[in-house]
Protein backbone atom coordinates (compact mmCIF):
# COMPACT_ATOMS: atom_id res chain seq x y z
CA UNK A 1 0.00 0.00 0.00
CA UNK A 2 1.26 3.49 -0.84
CA UNK A 3 2.29 5.86 1.91
CA UNK A 4 0.54 9.22 1.93
CA UNK A 5 1.99 12.02 4.01
CA UNK A 6 1.49 15.67 4.80
CA UNK A 7 4.59 17.07 6.42
CA UNK A 8 6.99 19.94 6.54
CA UNK A 9 10.55 19.38 5.40
CA UNK A 10 13.76 20.73 6.91
CA UNK A 11 13.08 24.14 5.33
CA UNK A 12 9.53 24.13 6.80
CA UNK A 13 8.05 23.68 3.30
CA UNK A 14 4.72 21.83 3.22
CA UNK A 15 4.88 18.58 1.24
CA UNK A 16 1.94 16.49 -0.01
CA UNK A 17 3.29 13.12 -1.09
CA UNK A 18 1.88 9.89 -2.52
CA UNK A 19 4.96 7.68 -2.21
CA UNK A 20 5.14 4.53 -4.29
CA UNK A 21 1.52 4.35 -5.37
CA UNK A 22 -0.12 4.69 -8.74
CA UNK A 23 -2.87 6.94 -7.38
CA UNK A 24 -2.95 10.69 -7.39
CA UNK A 25 -3.18 13.58 -4.96
CA UNK A 26 -6.48 15.49 -5.22
CA UNK A 27 -7.31 18.78 -3.53
CA UNK A 28 -11.02 19.54 -3.39
CA UNK A 29 -12.45 22.88 -2.29
CA UNK A 30 -16.05 24.14 -2.35
CA UNK A 31 -14.94 27.68 -3.21
CA UNK A 32 -12.09 29.27 -5.11
CA UNK A 33 -8.68 27.66 -4.67
CA UNK A 34 -5.88 30.20 -4.47
CA UNK A 35 -2.21 29.40 -4.79
CA UNK A 36 -0.33 32.48 -3.68
CA UNK A 37 3.44 32.61 -3.74
CA UNK A 38 5.89 35.48 -3.27
CA UNK A 39 8.09 33.66 -5.80
CA UNK A 40 7.36 31.53 -8.90
CA UNK A 41 4.60 28.91 -9.25
CA UNK A 42 5.92 25.80 -10.99
CA UNK A 43 3.88 23.10 -12.73
CA UNK A 44 6.13 20.10 -13.38
CA UNK A 45 4.34 17.33 -15.30
CA UNK A 46 6.65 14.39 -15.97
CA UNK A 47 4.14 13.17 -18.59
CA UNK A 48 4.58 16.53 -20.45
CA UNK A 49 0.83 17.43 -20.39
CA UNK A 50 -1.02 19.89 -18.17
CA UNK A 51 -4.73 19.18 -18.62
CA UNK A 52 -7.28 22.01 -18.36
CA UNK A 53 -10.79 21.06 -17.20
CA UNK A 54 -14.06 22.80 -16.41
CA UNK A 55 -16.61 20.83 -14.39
CA UNK A 56 -14.63 17.64 -15.00
CA UNK A 57 -14.65 18.07 -18.79
CA UNK A 58 -11.30 18.53 -20.50
CA UNK A 59 -11.21 21.53 -22.82
CA UNK A 60 -7.50 21.74 -23.57
CA UNK A 61 -3.93 20.87 -22.73
CA UNK A 62 -0.62 22.60 -22.40
CA UNK A 63 2.16 20.26 -23.46
CA UNK A 64 5.80 20.10 -24.36
CA UNK A 65 6.65 18.53 -27.70
CA UNK A 66 10.31 18.46 -28.80
CA UNK A 67 11.00 21.52 -26.65
CA UNK A 68 8.05 23.51 -28.04
CA UNK A 69 5.08 24.73 -25.98
CA UNK A 70 1.89 23.40 -27.54
CA UNK A 71 -1.51 24.83 -26.58
CA UNK A 72 -4.12 22.36 -27.78
CA UNK A 73 -7.91 22.51 -27.42
CA UNK A 74 -9.67 19.13 -27.26
CA UNK A 75 -12.27 20.06 -29.87
CA UNK A 76 -12.22 22.19 -33.00
CA UNK A 77 -12.51 25.45 -31.12
CA UNK A 78 -10.70 28.75 -31.26
CA UNK A 79 -7.78 29.82 -29.12
CA UNK A 80 -8.35 33.46 -28.17
CA UNK A 81 -5.76 35.78 -26.63
CA UNK A 82 -7.43 38.78 -24.99
CA UNK A 83 -6.01 42.21 -24.33
CA UNK A 84 -6.06 43.49 -20.75
CA UNK A 85 -9.51 45.06 -21.32
CA UNK A 86 -10.96 41.67 -22.29
CA UNK A 87 -11.41 42.22 -26.04
CA UNK A 88 -9.97 39.60 -28.39
CA UNK A 89 -6.52 40.67 -29.63
CA UNK A 90 -5.69 37.44 -31.51
CA UNK A 91 -7.97 34.54 -32.49
CA UNK A 92 -6.72 31.30 -33.99
CA UNK A 93 -9.25 28.94 -35.56
CA UNK A 94 -8.24 25.32 -34.85
CA UNK A 95 -10.87 23.78 -37.13
CA UNK A 96 -8.30 22.38 -39.60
Amino acid sequence: MATRTVKSDSGNDLKLQNNGGTGSVTITDAGDLTIDSPADIVLDAEGADVTLKDGGTTYGTLKQVSGDLVIQPTTSKQIILNEDGGAAALTTDTDG
